[in-house]
């Protein structure tokens, strides 16, 4: 297996130019390449020969680093959250405003508030009995025929 080159300082600033979410330049090659130190020529033209397996490379592993540090999962939100919605004022500086909306979207996350109710006529229909089933089944023939007037 072939050694790969150490990156360059113009390499190095190209990839921290083009995975850096924050900068004008993310994800725009040619706008890294000059930002780098590239002439303007050369990012136009020669973006081929800036993107080598080793700069892929590196550029995989800078967003793979990216993507740890972002990385969060529903129980550390949940976890956050609580904190906020329960915590004594003398412990922070949290106000009414920010400790409602802490609890509404704990609770929306628990399902706690609907604005529809879910039902599943398959499950109803293997609980019910066939008389059940029939009287169902007529109630929706009926409600049919009246919206069909």
């Amino acid at each position: 297996m072939a050694k790969t080159k150490p990156l360059t300082a113009k390499q190095k600033a190209f990839i921290k130019n083009y995975t850096n979410a924050g900068s004008a330049t993310y994800n725009n090659a040619t706008q890294s390449a000059i930002k780098a130190g590239y002439s303007e020529r050369s990012a136009n033209n020669n973006l081929p020969q800036i993107f080598t397996e080793t700069v892929v490379k590196a550029i995989e592993e800078a967003r793979q680093e990216q993507a740890k540090k972002t990385d969060v999962t529903a129980e550390e939100i949940v976890q956050e959250l609580r904190s906020l919605a329960f915590k004594q004022d003398q412990e922070g500086m949290v106000n009414n405003g920010e400790r409602i909306r802490a609890l509404e979207l704990l609770g929306k996350y628990k399902a706690m508030f609907t604005d529809k109710v879910q039902t599943s006529t398959a499950d109803q229909s293997s609980t019910m009995t066939d008389t059940e089933k029939e009287a169902f089944a007529e109630a929706s023939r009926q409600a049919s025929i009246k919206l069909a007037q």
